[in-house]
């Protein structure tokens, strides 16, 4: 084993013991792509952390989700509009675009008392 492999090892090694699971996974890649970039040490180590701050968001994201206890992740393409003739489907994916919090527009919904 050469001095390079052995320093290799250490450093996953060193990744999985503060449970850096993902930039350990991440590691062979990130160190060739640092090579045919030539990308310095902090350059480096920015884009290795970056991948596990993103895979740590995600996870954070899905426990909430847990957490939340939604029946199941719905989308507006799930919701049946042929039962509810009277919401328009265009309208409802325009407002879902966040358009009128650019233009800075008011949005009123408007329903009978008990409808949520």
């Amino acid at each position: 084993m050469t001095t390079a492999d052995s320093l290799y090892q250490q450093l996953r090694g060193h990744l999985a013991y503060l449970k850096l699971a993902a930039a350990a996974e991440a590691l062979p890649a990130a160190l060739d792509q640092a090579r045919a970039e030539k990308l310095n040490h902090t350059e480096f180590l920015h884009r290795l952390l970056a991948i596990e701050v993103d895979a740590t968001e995600q996870r954070r994201h899905a426990g909430r989700l847990r957490f939340a206890n939604f029946p199941a992740p719905w989308r507006l393409g799930d919701y049946d509009f042929t039962a509810q003739p009277s919401v328009d489907p265009a309208l409802m994916r325009d407002l879902a675009s966040c358009r009128y919090v650019e233009d800075a527009t008011n949005v009123l919904l408007i329903g009978p008392p008990g409808v949520g």
